[in-house]
């Protein structure tokens, strides 16, 4: 048996709830977020050529898992 999924339109994908946003923020980090309708999202950063950082902060209900791919 082959593995052939099927690929998902963003139309379909919408239809199930899940959405997708790119942002490239003011430092130029790239921000690449699969969004569901239930608030759970699921975000690749790529960090710019100057380097990557976020001010500290915290959530009160939310948690967060990094993992580093490279550098």
């Amino acid at each position: 048996m082959s593995y052939n999924p099927k690929k998902i339109s963003l139309e379909e994908a919408r239809l199930s709830g899940i959405d997708l946003n790119f942002e490239i923020m003011n430092n130029g980090e790239e921000r690449y977020r699969l969004v569901s309708s239930d608030g759970s999202s699921y975000c690749r950063t790529v960090g710019s050529r100057i380097g990557a950082w976020q001010n500290s902060h915290y959530h009160k209900s939310v948690s967060e898992f990094y993992v580093v791919q490279s550098g």
